[in-house]
């Protein structure tokens, strides 16, 4: 700038001392206008000399700002910046340079520190889950042993239990044998809890989902602790219900047998328990209230616990391991449901749960009501040829005299080998009862299936397990079977195997 002020001072004075010596007729005018054109280019000349050279000093400056600009936008952005190095003269310039590139090394750094860490983590993570895999899959084995093998027993046991009653004669023997036949359905009640609470821990209880009537199913409710009611001296009062619900039927079914099985067992004798349903906007509210003990608040928040009872002494203290109301809680978040309790105490108490209401399907005659018409009272038992599979030798003995004290022709097979065998004799069955765990890797699916093919028709088949895997039950139910779990009352058996064989005919 101070350069083109003094190329421009200078044209000035060089063009008034021309024009000087024109006034005084030293030069014309057109010699006057040759040396204004030359001033005018040296002066573009000097004009475009100094652009080139402000251009050469922005340059020399503002590159190095724009590599600064783009290390800090990198560092900005999370990535990895490159080196910021500078070469100019501007020693401030090179010290900010210097500073960029030790915080890009040292951000580097942590950069690779942290990435470090992270896949450390990730690993961990990964491994833990892998073992928690593994530990749910030997829980789940466990617990798909456990249920077999605990179950077995009683359920040969109950059979017994069964066939004793038949045959003991006396007023005496009768009272013991239904001493012994309560013992065994405590110890059944206490066994499926426990391994009811296993299974919910572990979740490998899948809600199924599903659109039904409320009405059934409060029936079957009635009907399962109406005699319980009666020997207590409650009145048990079961309002029926024509809602329509969305939920899992099983698992609805047993919180609610849980629920007036706990009112009747914590209401003294007189006393009443009340189970209604009503529609309540998009949901649909079941209560079961009855006039019982009651529960003190203290204890409102303990009841869900495992092995928890209120402590009455005065009352009858036979009331099971305390997992009751810890299943109802699990299978109530299972349902994403809300369980809401009051109570005052020697006043009663009300559960209430809410389910979604569900539209009302086409008019369909209920399972329950169509089962009850088709099975008639004279049996139909006689005569009829049944397959009876079992790898277990009490099981096996004790199904077949059952069996054949209902008048049926009894074929026992302990494994696969046995039925190939029984089946190269030409032997045809009206029913098959077949156990789903035996020998090896075989199953009673394997038994249905073969036994099915070689006689090249369909025949009833009840599976018996101690595995409540719904997998089974699923797999049961493609191919239109029926499955009971162990242990198995005999009055459950006599209904299917009737029902089925009334069915085939």
């Amino acid at each position: 700038m101070p350069l083109l002020l003094i190329s421009l001072s200078f044209e000035a004075f060089f063009l008034y001392g021309h024009y000087t010596d024109m006034t005084q007729s030293l030069i014309t005018p057109a010699q006057f206008n040759q040396l204004l054109f030359q001033s005018l280019a040296i002066t573009i000349l000097l004009l475009g000399v100094l652009i080139y050279l402000l251009w050469l000093v922005s340059r020399r400056i503002t590159a190095p700002i724009v590599k600064l600009s783009s290390a800090l936008q990198s560092i900005a952005q999370g990535k990895p910046a490159p080196s910021a190095a500078v070469t100019t003269q501007a020693s401030e310039l090179c010290t900010l340079a210097q500073g960029i590139n030790t915080l890009t090394e040292k951000l580097q750094r942590e950069h690779e520190i942290l990435q470090q860490r992270i896949d450390d983590a990730t690993q961990s993570l990964r491994n833990k889950k892998e073992l928690a895999e593994r530990d749910n899959q030997n829980s789940s084995r466990f617990l798909a042993v456990a249920s077999h093998e605990l179950r077995q027993p009683l359920h040969a046991l109950n059979l017994y239990i069964s066939e004793l009653q038949r045959k003991v004669v006396g007023a005496e023997p009768q009272h013991l044998v239904g001493q012994i036949n309560h013992s065994v359905e405590a110890l059944t009640q206490m066994l499926n809890s426990l391994l009811d609470i296993s299974k919910l821990d572990a979740r490998t209880i899948v809600p199924q989902i599903e659109t039904f009537r409320m009405g059934g199913l409060l029936e079957r409710i009635s009907a399962n602790h109406i005699l319980l009611a009666r020997i207590k001296n409650i009145r048990l009062v079961v309002r029926p219900c024509s809602c329509c619900v969305s939920s899992d039927q099983l698992l609805l079914e047993r919180i609610l047998m849980n629920l007036v099985s706990n009112a009747i067992r914590y209401t003294e004798p007189n006393g009443s328990v009340l189970v209604a349903c009503r529609h309540r906007g998009q949901k649909v509210r079941i209560e079961v209230r009855d006039n019982g003990i009651g529960i003190a608040k203290e204890d409102q928040d303990n009841i869900f616990r495992e092995f928890h009872q209120c402590k009455r002494p005065q009352l009858d203290m036979r009331k099971g391991l305390g997992l009751g109301l810890a299943i109802v809680d699990r299978l109530v978040k299972l349902l994403n449901c809300q369980l809401e309790l009051r109570s005052v105490p020697n006043v009663g108490t009300v559960f209430a749960l809410e389910i979604p209401a569900a539209q009302m399907p086409d008019k369909q005659p209920d399972q329950e009501t169509v089962r009850a018409t088709n099975i008639s009272a004279i049996s139909c038992l006689l005569g009829k040829k049944i397959l009876v599979v079992d790898d277990d030798p009490l099981v096996l003995e004790s199904t077949a005299h059952i069996l054949i004290s209902w008048g049926c022709t009894v074929s026992s097979a302990d494994s696969m080998d046995a039925v190939n065998k029984l089946l190269e004799t030409n032997s045809d069955w009206d029913l098959i009862i077949t156990d789903y765990q035996l020998e090896d890797s075989i199953t009673g699916l394997n038994v249905m299936q073969v036994v099915k093919q070689q006689l090249e028709r369909k025949i009833p088949c009840i599976l018996i397990t101690g595995n409540t895997s719904q997998e089974i039950s699923r797999l049961v139910s493609l191919g239109g079977d029926r499955v009971l779990y162990k242990p198995v009352s005999p009055a459950k058996l006599r209904s299917l195997v009737e029902f089925l064989l009334k069915g085939s005919d």
